[in-house]
């Protein structure tokens, strides 16, 4: 029974793509071949709307490349990737290989991590100074009302030594959902020698004092996290710069996106490959890439022409 069911899906199959007009996908379809085509496989028409916009936007010599590719034949292509439940079980199995392949790499991508975060902060300028957010100050016009002018006041404490001069960024994002809300970085310089807590104000821009004109430092500490990063100090009389520290490339890029953990996903592959082996490839992109080899091998040519990139540019 199973066999003529699979048999009988087939024939269906076959008949449908038989209505498929088997001509040149550089050619237009006339007005009642689409409509034929349309009727006997409604999925065709947003099919055939890719496949044009594909064709036009590629030069007369790009074209000649793909004149053996017809419709028909990219219809019957698409038509084998339509199965999702059969994508599901192709899914599984090759999350299976993964798993056999390179999960084990995990733990010890994320031991390989946990090294350099602990060197990091061994190591890191930010060990020298502690960071607060102690005030912000406000003024407003006199007669019209609003914020004129807003200063956020950071108090800096010495943990190791006095301090002669630091430069230093800091940033802020929400804490309850990262809305891609970290703002670019403020670069703060402060020459005045300090070998106890001290406050420093710093203007904030005008986007700054719209958002943040009816906070209260305790208002705005429940609401973001503050983040401050150590560019260069002087101690002793002594420059220390951050980027003196060695630390790997993959690492560095990793640490970059603490804030944002799901991004951060990506980069701990480049460590795996970095420290681990070289061949390592993550889950999604080892499933990403058996689907690409498995739809290459199922017809390469019309492969080439689904993903092939024009060179001539699509009127905006």
């Amino acid at each position: 029974m199973r066999n003529i069911l699979f048999g009988l899906m087939a024939a269906l199959l076959a008949v449908a793509c038989s209505k498929i007009p088997d001509k040149p996908v550089t050619e237009k379809l006339g007005i009642e071949e689409l409509s034929r085509a349309i009727k006997a496989d409604t999925s065709f028409s947003s099919t055939y709307e890719f496949i044009r916009n594909h064709v036009d936007a590629m030069e007369d010599l790009e074209k000649a490349k793909f004149y053996d590719i017809t419709y028909r034949r990219v219809s019957r292509y698409v038509e084998q990737f339509k199965d999702t439940s059969v994508l599901k079980k192709w899914g599984k199995e090759w999350d299976a290989e993964w798993e056999g392949k390179f999960g084990s790499f995990e733990s010890k991508g994320d031991s390989i991590v946990s090294y350099w975060r602990n060197y990091l902060k061994e190591n890191s300028l930010n060990r020298l100074v502690k960071f607060e957010l102690a005030d912000i100050k406000k003024s407003y016009y006199a007669y019209v009302g609003g914020v004129k002018d807003m200063r956020i006041g950071i108090r800096m404490t010495p943990t190791q030594g006095g301090i002669e001069q630091i430069n230093f960024t800091y940033g802020f994002v929400l804490k309850i959902k990262d809305d891609g809300g970290y703002f670019s970085k403020r670069e703060c310089l402060f020459t005045q020698p300090f070998d106890q807590a001290t406050t420093s104000y710093w203007d904030l821009n005008y986007a700054d004092r719209d958002k943040f004109e009816n906070e209260s430092v305790e208002s705005f500490l429940q609401k973001y996290n503050l983040y401050f990063d150590v560019k260069d100090i002087r101690m002793n009389g002594v420059n220390f710069h951050a980027d003196s520290i060695a630390i790997p490339k993959s690492i560095k890029k990793y640490f970059e996106y603490d804030k944002y953990p799901s991004l951060q996903t990506y980069f701990k592959d480049d460590v795996m490959k970095e420290f681990i082996d070289t061949s390592y490839i993550g889950k999604v992109a080892y499933s990403n890439k058996k689907f690409e080899d498995m739809m290459r091998a199922e017809d390469e040519a019309v492969y080439n022409f689904l993903a092939y990139k024009t060179k001539k540019k699509t009127k905006e």
